[in-house]
């Protein structure tokens, strides 16, 4: 899957002709609302092409319809798939824009000490701002992804500023 991209997550159908509730997964909604061909891959790992023939906002989701999806039964059927589009049709991003693939894998290191902290192995939208998941030998640290935090950014490397309480523990914080 490596030359497709995620953008959206079927949560659930939308009324009685098949149209899915898709969860976006991108900043460039229309990948869910243009005509095209699309990689559906299941709740079950099954993987096929599809034709989006059309998709619409709705409720902060979008309602998208699939070519041989007629009826709630199989929408229903796709709870919990990933919708994909070609890594070719990849947008035009401006300087500090990045698409979640090209910063999963990458190494993140404290700007201070230049020592590795951890990879990255997942971004989180939260709607207010995205939280990079960083596995580390111990656990995962959540580190949001701003410039204040996160001020570099190379090809293989983000360099993050070490905040107390965010790395490592706070000290002063004791356990009586």
């Amino acid at each position: 899957m490596n030359e497709w991209v995620l953008v959206g997550r079927v949560a659930g159908a939308h009324g009685i002709r098949g149209e899915l509730k898709v969860k976006s997964e991108t900043d460039f909604p229309e990948r869910l609302t243009r005509v095209g061909s699309r990689r559906l891959v299941t709740a079950r790992g099954e993987e096929q092409s599809v034709k989006l023939l059309g998709g619409r906002p709705h409720q902060g989701s979008y309602l998208v319809r699939l070519e041989g999806i007629t009826d709630r039964n199989q929408a229903e059927a796709l709870l919990g798939a990933q919708l994909f589009v070609p890594l070719a049709e990849r947008p035009h991003l401006e300087a500090g824009e990045f698409l979640v693939s090209d910063l999963v894998g990458l190494e993140v290191r404290r700007l201070d000490t230049g020592l590795t902290i951890g990879t990255i192995s997942d971004v989180i939208n939260t709607g207010a701002q995205d939280l990079l998941v960083v596995q580390t030998e111990g656990q995962d640290i959540l580190i949001p992804f701003v410039q204040a935090l996160v001020p570099e950014v190379h090809a293989d490397w983000v360099g993050v500023v070490p905040l107390l309480g965010l790395l490592e523990p706070d000290p002063t914080d004791r356990v009586s």
